[in-house]
């Protein structure tokens, strides 16, 4: 038992790793072309701030962990500083995902962005984040990790909804709260109606992909131990014979 959580834990962390570490290039190329677009455009810079964190922050951080363990980005290495190697590209990824995420909400509100801004954005981290969803699985990575690790992890599924649906609801209702220099109390009711629109059936739906990606986990994990098992055997029967 503890062999198979092994095998499947440390299978999911070097997938999840690679993964974010796709998305990261794919985030920096998207945001390099529609800052120069902005650039080219003359855009006001508020505009494209979140762009400039973005190749900053996540850079900086890069750079610092890849000369901690004296790493080039583009040289080949061995399977352990390469997985060192993916592991700092899927944090950058990370990095840019949230700032992204966090920057819509902060720079909406004072006027700084606008529609399309918060459009393109969306597809940024929403083209790979429904990738790696959908990918995970279907490869058995997105699990609870056990009986005891399933009820923590739905309370802090729904901790985690119910702070997006907050999110949401604010971001996309937020104009009907406050608009032409009015406070709307009934502001508050499409604020509410719109996180519990996209709160509940995100939580339900979430909880049926998890569901299924324990499932292929299983089957996975399966599959690897019966090939190990093929595996020793065949050493072993090969062993047998150099004796003889």
């Amino acid at each position: 038992m503890k062999k198979s959580k092994k095998i499947r834990d440390e299978r999911i962390e070097k997938a999840s790793n690679k993964l974010s570490a796709y998305m990261y290039i794919y985030m920096l190329i998207t945001l390099m072309v529609l800052f120069a677009i902005k650039l080219v455009k003359g855009i006001s810079p508020e505009r494209y701030i979140i762009e400039i964190l973005c190749f900053t922050i996540s850079c900086i951080y890069m750079i610092i962990s890849l000369s901690k363990y004296s790493i080039k980005l583009f040289t080949k290495y061995d399977d352990e500083l390469k997985e060192i190697k993916t592991k700092i590209l899927s944090k950058c990824g990370m990095i840019c995902f949230w700032i992204i995420i966090l920057g819509e909400f902060v720079l909406l509100f004072p006027g700084y962005l606008q529609t399309i801004d918060i459009l393109f954005y969306a597809l940024i981290w929403g083209i790979p984040a429904l990738c790696i969803t959908f990918y995970s699985i279907k490869h058995g990575l997105l699990i609870w990790g056990g009986t005891k690790r399933k009820a923590s992890g739905k309370n802090d599924l729904a901790i985690r909804t119910s702070i997006g649906a907050i999110f949401y609801g604010i971001l996309m209702g937020g104009s009907k709260l406050y608009s032409a220099g009015t406070f709307h109390a009934s502001g508050f009711i499409w604020i509410i109606g719109l996180a519990l629109g996209w709160g509940l059936p995100f939580y339900f739906i979430f909880n049926l992909f998890v569901n299924q990606g324990e499932k292929n986990a299983d089957r996975q994990v399966k599959e690897a131990e019966r090939e190990a098992g093929i595996i020793h055997e065949k050493q072993a029967n090969e062993n047998s014979q150099d004796r003889k």
